[in-house]
Parts: structure tokens; sequence; C-alpha cells
């Protein structure tokens, strides 16, 4: 990963945008390495996580997204002066279910925990960029839901705006 992002900066890049959560850590490396702006994808989500109270749960159906989604809160925590407590909630039969094509199954089984969760932390937090998708099944659920992409995207905006103006 620290090769490919010295080859995107040699061919000219202006930023990278790391999307996997599993390998968001070796980004502080590349970003050592190179002179472009590097964003996590979530970061901006862990940021408004633990703006919005400090007691989270973080959803994942990828057992290698916790530890790295985790710590990345914790961190979003620490930089803003904040104690929170992050409780894991990891769905991997719900990812084996969207390896095998059910995905009516994953999201039956996320749509399920994001619902036990509802009322009980302040901010619900979905790892991965593919759980998006099942925002229009939680409509229901009073507790904020994030999820990465709206703020990873906006975030990604806002720094090419900054970089090139509007």
């Amino acid at each position: 990963l620290c090769n490919y992002a010295l080859m995107a900066e040699e061919m000219g890049a202006c930023l990278i945008i790391n999307q996997c959560s599993t390998v968001s850590e070796v980004s502080d490396l590349y970003g050592k390495l190179i002179r472009i702006p590097v964003l996590k994808v979530d970061q901006a989500m862990a940021e408004k996580a633990v703006e919005m109270g400090s007691n989270i749960a973080l959803v994942t159906t990828n057992t290698t997204t916790v530890g790295p989604s985790h710590r990345l809160l914790e961190s979003a925590a620490r930089a803003a002066g904040k104690e929170v407590t992050v409780t894991d909630f990891i769905l991997a039969h719900a990812m084996e279910a969207l390896f095998c094509g059910d995905v009516r199954k994953h999201n039956d089984e996320l749509s399920a925990q994001i619902h036990a969760l509802d009322g009980k932390y302040d901010v619900i937090v979905l790892a991965q960029g593919s759980m998006i998708a099942i925002m229009p099944e939680i409509t229901d659920v009073r507790t904020p839901v994030l999820t990465r992409l709206p703020l990873g995207v906006k975030r990604a905006v806002d720094m090419v705006h900054e970089m090139f103006g509007e």
C-alpha cells in the first residue's frame, strides 16, 4: 500500500482516499512518505460519532474491521479531548450470508442488531461502506446511525475544494 501511495503521487494524484477500514491504519504510514493529503474515509464518521456522544455502539460484519475502527473512534475521542466507551458488535454471520449471495439475510441480521441497540447508545456506527444499504430499512430507529460514505465523501469534496477552490 505504501508503494501504491508513492506511485499515485508520482502519477499526479492530488488526494488519496483510504476506503478500507481494515487497512486504514497503514494510511498513517504512507501519509508520512508522500506530500499529498491522505483521507481515511471513515475519519469524519468517527469524529461525528464522538461529537454526538460518549457511549458508542460499533457494528461490523467483518472481524478484521473491529480493531482499526475501534481504535479510530478512540483516537477521534482523544483528539476531541473526550472519553468514550466503544462497544463492539460483530455480525460475522451476516458477512458470510452476503458472501454467499444472501443479501436479505445480511440485511435482516444487521437490521435486527441495530434495532436491538436502539435507545441503549448515544450513536450507532456502521463500520463498513457496504452497510449504507441498510439505511432505508431502519428509518424507525431513534438513535442516530452513522455510515462512513456520506460523511467521508463530503470531507473529500471539501478537501478538493480547499485545494483547488470552488
